[in-house]
């Protein structure tokens, strides 16, 4: 199964290295890139789906810059920005405990210390200080943010996130 992780903002230099912007700085997904991992991009056009082999990452202020084989210039550099960068869930380490991949919570109900069904989260994703969960809820969206205080436990086998919502986030 292949796991989303990011997206290719743009071409950075004149030899082919990208900008990849990952999901969420706290998730180690991004850590797969490198090392002749392989990845996959997925593009908004008619495009299918390209798998590379990442030759090289190194970090950058808030994002990490990537090459891949066969990415020798700015101009195919410029022919992957915006894809969507995936890895291959295989390769992820296994994490103990009470660890999780934050791609793990994509598509799991959430309730609150009640018990009571506050929706499903649809995407994770890092607005720059904290990871924030967008729950779908009766048609629209509702956003949590990923720390301790909101997300008490996760249960894999249930595919259940037990949050406790601040006071006040969703009133009207």
């Amino acid at each position: 199964m292949w796991v989303r992780v990011g997206r290719i903002a743009k071409a950075h230099g004149v030899r082919g290295e990208l900008k990849f912007v990952p999901d969420s700085l706290a998730d180690p997904l991004a850590a797969l890139l490198g090392a002749d991992n392989p990845v996959r991009l997925l593009f908004d056009d008619q495009r299918q789906p390209t798998t590379y082999s990442c030759c090289s990452c190194r970090n950058t202020n808030g994002a990490l810059l990537v090459r891949f084989d066969g990415v020798s210039d700015r101009d195919d550099a410029n022919a992957l920005r915006g894809a969507v960068v995936e890895v291959d869930s295989q390769l992820l380490p296994a994490l103990g405990g009470d660890s999780y991949y934050l791609f793990e919570l994509r598509g799991v109900a959430v309730k609150d210390e009640t018990g009571a069904a506050i929706g499903v989260v649809t995407e994770v994703f890092d607005n720059g200080g904290q990871d924030l969960l967008v729950i779908e809820y009766d048609g629209g969206e509702r956003l949590l943010p990923h720390v301790a205080e909101t997300v008490l436990s996760f249960d894999r086998d249930a595919a259940t996130l037990l949050v406790r919502p601040p006071d006040g986030i969703w009133d009207e």
